[in-house]
C-alpha cells in the first residue's frame, strides 16, 4: 500500500459530518488491490465530490506522478453529485482545475461509488463495457490449453520473421 493511503484514512477519521477532505495524489488506488480496503471506506463514509485524473499528462514537470485531485465529504448526503474529470490536454483553461473540470468533467450515475469496485465512467459507457463483458466468451472457451505469456522483449523487430 502507498503511504498516501494512510493519509485518506486519518483524514477521514478527523472530519466531522459535511467535513471536506482534498488530496493531490496518484490515481493508482482507484483500480489497484491495495485500495479496495480505502475505497470500500470512502464508499462507507463519504460523498465523493470530484476526481479531476489527469493520468499520463505532465503536470509536474520532472516526474511522471499520474496525479489527480480527489474531493470528498463526509456523510451520506444525497444531494451530491459525483463528477469526473479526466482532461485529454494541459491547455487552457488548465490550470483553472475548476474550469477544467465544469467543461471536461461529466456526472457519475449515483450507484457508481459503492463498495470497494468503484465505476468511474458514465452512464452510456459504463452500458457499454457491460454488454460486451455480459456478450463474451473467455479464451479458455475456445483453447483447451493454459495460455502462458512466454518471454517478451521491447524490441519487437528483432523477432520478426518473414514467412512468405
Amino acid at each position: 500500500m502507498d503511504l498516501y493511503c494512510f493519509f485518506y484514512f486519518r483524514a477521514i477519521e478527523l472530519l466531522k459530518d459535511g467535513g471536506q477532505l482534498v488530496f493531490i495524489t496518484p490515481n493508482k488506488w482507484f483500480r489497484a488491490g491495495y485500495g479496495e480496503k480505502l475505497r470500500a471506506e470512502i464508499a462507507r463514509t463519504c460523498r465523493v465530490r470530484s476526481i479531476t485524473d489527469f493520468g499520463d499528462l505532465p503536470v509536474f514537470e520532472s516526474a511522471t506522478a499520474y496525479p489527480m485531485i480527489f474531493i470528498a465529504q463526509k456523510g451520506n448526503d444525497a444531494r451530491i453529485v459525483t463528477r469526473i474529470t479526466e482532461p485529454k490536454t494541459l491547455a487552457a483553461p488548465y490550470p483553472d482545475v475548476r474550469a477544467v473540470v465544469e467543461s471536461v468533467g461529466f456526472a457519475l450515475p449515483p450507484d457508481a461509488i459503492a463498495g470497494s469496485v468503484w465505476n468511474l465512467r458514465d452512464s452510456d459507457m459504463g452500458s457499454h463495457v457491460q454488454a460486451l463483458w455480459s456478450n463474451c466468451v473467455p479464451l479458455s472457451e475456445y483453447i483447451p490449453l493454459t495460455v502462458y505469456s512466454g518471454i517478451k522483449s521491447g524490441y519487437n523487430a528483432a523477432f520478426l520473421l518473414d514467412v512468405r
